[in-house]
């Protein structure tokens, strides 16, 4: 319908003397304070009706960088609320006004491995908001909006973790619930969390995590019969894979995954720790990993052997752990291996039986408690070595 009464037109799309007016329907744009929030306002909201500085009339915007502060529904987790937040938009927004939205095929698959390496011991600020999402069905998934009832994003919240394992670079990724989180390797101080499917592409939560103990160090995700390899920081194509197709008929509910390295007396290894208390190991045999020496292969005849090799890959049958590793922590619910050049292989392990960690050391063919003696109860507890308040 054409509007004839042309300042009565140019009043209804301008917030012009309009800011925080009750909302009325059949308006060609609104100018309530709750506009943004359902993407209602008219296109000059934010100049004439918002300030520098504070939440009013904000609450319920997308994020967007370069503000002074902000009001979206997720400023909470990065610490970068205006000082009014609370006051002006309370803490049940996220909950009460944001939908979950599907997933956004094609966006950029990259574990922010960069953050680790500055992490500070502040969890907000502008330098961690870059990579946030910035959309209101980002936002609600980021803050697990199909699972309300889910655990809030704090590692120190007394709820297990589901993984953790060491990056390439050697930081840590840990991961709980809907979210990971980056641990500075020296301090073990905590980024922000983020949130795993928006970060990463991959559906959470995940059932485990683990990084190959060789020059490559590629990150593999699992999470049930799939599982996503990440090399870099970036996933790799065609994934995600079968794990029982591509692991020699790996099946069960895998709690952890152990990595260890290749030595001149064993292969590199994996041992996968299952629900029940099972474990089974699986072997790569020596030759088949990958060669970082920069140098190509001189003839075809190398890379059939090494094609060989690999189709020999084999994984033990399962073994009960109570019966065959006596004093082995049960259940296992996550593993790491991280790099210590002072360890003969190279490396150190830890079993996480929560809410207990263990040092583990590799003793011939099965990893073993690198100690007998029982540490003080509270010496291993994981909120320790999470350096929790």
């Amino acid at each position: 319908m054409t509007c004839l009464l042309l300042p009565l037109c140019a009043a209804q799309v301008s917030c012009r003397g309009r800011c925080g007016e009750p909302f009325t329907r059949g308006q060609l744009c609104n100018c309530d304070h709750n506009c943004l929030a359902h993407n209602e306002c008219c296109k000059d909201y934010e100049d004439a009706c918002t300030f520098r500085g504070s939440c009013r009339g904000r609450c319920g915007e997308t994020f967007r960088r370069g503000r002074e502060c902000e009001c979206d529904p997720d400023c909470t987790l990065y610490n970068t609320c205006c000082s009014d937040f609370q006051g002006q938009c309370g803490t049940g927004l996220a909950a009460g006004q944001l939908q979950p939205g599907p997933l956004s095929p094609g966006k950029p698959l990259t574990i922010p491995i960069q953050v680790s390496l500055s992490i500070s011991g502040h969890a907000g600020g502008p330098a961690a908001a870059a990579g946030r999402p910035s959309t209101l069905e980002d936002i609600a998934q980021a803050l697990g909006a199909s699972n309300p009832a889910g655990p809030s994003p704090d590692l120190c919240n007394g709820l297990p973790i589901d993984a953790l394992t060491s990056l390439f670079n050697g930081s840590i990724i840990v991961f709980k619930g809907h979210f990971f989180f980056l641990l500075d390797p020296k301090t073990r101080t905590a980024g922000p969390a983020q949130s795993i499917t928006e970060q990463l592409g991959v559906p959470s939560p995940i059932d485990t995590a683990f990084t190959r103990c060789n020059c490559q160090g590629k990150t593999y995700i699992i999470k049930g019969d799939k599982y996503w390899v990440f090399e870099n920081g970036v996933m790799e194509a065609g994934y995600p894979r079968s794990l029982s197709q591509d692991f020699d008929g790996l099946t069960g509910e895998i709690t952890a995954a152990l990595s260890v390295p290749a030595t001149r007396k064993r292969p590199e290894s994996i041992y996968f720790f299952k629900k029940g208390g099972t474990v089974q190991k699986f072997s790569y045999p020596a030759g088949s990993g990958p060669s970082c020496t920069g140098k190509k292969a001189k003839n075809s005849v190398y890379s059939k052997i090494r094609r060989a090799r690999q189709a020999e890959i084999r994984l033990s049958a399962e073994i009960n752990i109570n019966l065959n590793w006596k004093g082995f922590p049960t259940p296992v619910t996550s593993a790491l291996s991280t790099p210590n050049p002072r360890k003969p292989d190279g490396f150190e392990y830890l079993i996480f039986s929560w809410p207990k960690f263990f040092n583990i050391k590799i003793s011939g063919e099965f990893p073993t408690l690198a100690s007998s003696a029982k540490p003080p109860a509270q010496q291993n507890d994981i909120r320790n070595w999470l350096n929790c308040p």
